[in-house]
């Protein structure tokens, strides 16, 4: 029917972009496989983060494959890839967290209901201490995140994934570490929050509709409303937590690659057994999320940082995108103290700038001046005054902790 009506369907789908992001996903999949890896497969969403079209789409390591599209139908856990939105929500009580606020990554262990424990580790099987949180999310430090989490609720968490993006999935402590399936077209609409500026954009491949004489019959890239300012700046503190984890922690490989010049921000993510590795990735123009692994749920033996960030940075080596410039609106950046919490002088030792929400900056104190590690990290959640009615969600209960599972087993992409 729609062959015959003579109908003109315009899509912001770019042909360059589709070629870069088919031939990254060929080149990546080709230098990883061996005889001791399952065939791997892919999933693969590419959007321009000003208006939210996607540009490219890759369902399959055959591009020329019909029929099941990992993109869009695959359902794979996502791992660390919730974790910004974890620490999204801590940082929406600026009077009580910040990139520089102290967090605990020692064992942790969260009660559970009918009597149960759950107790993650951190991948390296190591306790780090007390650490900066900007730093758990740029080592992604699952210890660190459980107590940020547990902290702002899961429930909370999964309120706000289904605002951004409409993703819905259970509220129990385990979701704190991306104990959800769900599709790279679904996680591309939830990132496309953070790397549009704190815009809630709806993702569209089709721009509009027009009959046989041009005129316009339907229309789908109307331009999103603006950010509101706590949304603005909220992404923005997220963001430049991401840009870190390519300067210094997980996804820093990229620097070798010389994408550092775009000044990226991402997310590694990786579940059991290196099952599922993903990455999402986002420079000033582009958004990049990708899955890789194996149809049959097979170990893959890949990490984000080996496998679907590999093909992220074989896009954006060819694809014209501009460095990611953070905005500084509403943000007031300053030198904190080595090992406390004060704001200091640059030329202290050990000195470290971090940015804080205008009028939640930590008081000063002279370089010489002595000062103690934060106490009371982790205690009750403050009320974060109007903070708290970023995303439009209230503060409820705690809800009673339901049965979760040690980053539980993924299940097989499931076709129709």
């Amino acid at each position: 029917m729609l062959q015959g009506a003579g109908l003109s369907v315009m899509t912001g789908m770019a042909p360059s972009a589709q070629a870069y992001a088919e031939g990254a996903v060929t080149k990546t999949i080709k230098s990883l496989e061996s005889k001791r890896r399952p065939a791997l497969q892919a999933g693969l969403v590419l959007t321009d983060v000003h208006n939210g079209d996607v540009l490219a789409v890759v369902g399959s390591r055959d591009v020329s494959e019909p029929g099941f599209n990992r993109a869009i139908e695959a359902q794979r856990p996502v791992g660390s890839l919730l974790k910004p939105f974890v620490y999204l929500l801590a940082l929406a009580q600026p009077d009580r967290y910040s990139l520089s606020s102290w967090v605990d990554d020692s064992p942790v262990t969260v009660q559970l209901s009918r009597g149960k424990q759950w107790s993650p580790g951190n991948a390296d099987n190591r306790s780090h201490g007390t650490v900066r949180l900007i730093d758990a999310l740029a080592h992604s430090y699952n210890q660190a995140t459980v107590r940020v989490g547990m902290q702002v609720g899961p429930e909370r968490v999964t309120q706000l994934i289904h605002v951004l993006a409409g993703i819905k999935a259970e509220p129990n402590p385990a979701v704190i570490l991306g104990s959800t399936d769900q599709s790279p077209y679904a996680m591309a609409q939830l990132y496309q929050f953070l790397a549009s500026g704190g815009e809630i954009q709806p993702l569209h491949a089709v721009r509009g509709v027009l009959d046989p004489q041009g005129k316009l019959m339907k229309r789908y890239d109307k331009t999103p409303a603006p950010a509101q300012e706590g949304d603005s700046i909220a992404a923005n503190l997220i963001s430049i937590g991401l840009q870190q984890v390519v300067a210094s922690g997980t996804a820093q490989r990229l620097n070798a690659d010389g994408l550092g010049r775009l000044q990226p921000a991402g997310k590694t993510g990786t579940t059991n057994d290196g099952r599922d590795s993903w990455y999402a990735g986002y420079t000033g123009d582009h958004l990049a999320v990708i899955w890789m692994g194996n149809d049959q749920n097979e170990q893959a033996g890949l990490y984000g940082a080996t496998g679907s960030m590999r093909v992220w940075s074989g896009i954006f080596q060819r694809l014209p995108s501009s460095p990611l410039k953070v905005s500084n609106k509403g943000l007031d950046w300053q030198y904190v103290e080595a090992s406390g919490t004060a704001t200091t002088d640059e030329a202290c030792p050990g000195a470290r700038r971090f940015p804080f929400v205008v009028g939640y900056t930590p008081a000063y104190v002279p370089c010489t001046a002595p000062s103690a590690l934060p106490e009371g990290e982790g205690g009750e959640q403050s009320e974060g005054g109007g903070w708290r009615s970023w995303f439009g969600l209230e503060k409820k209960p705690e809800p009673a902790p339901e049965p979760a599972q040690n980053a539980p087993a993924a299940t097989p992409a499931r076709q129709p």
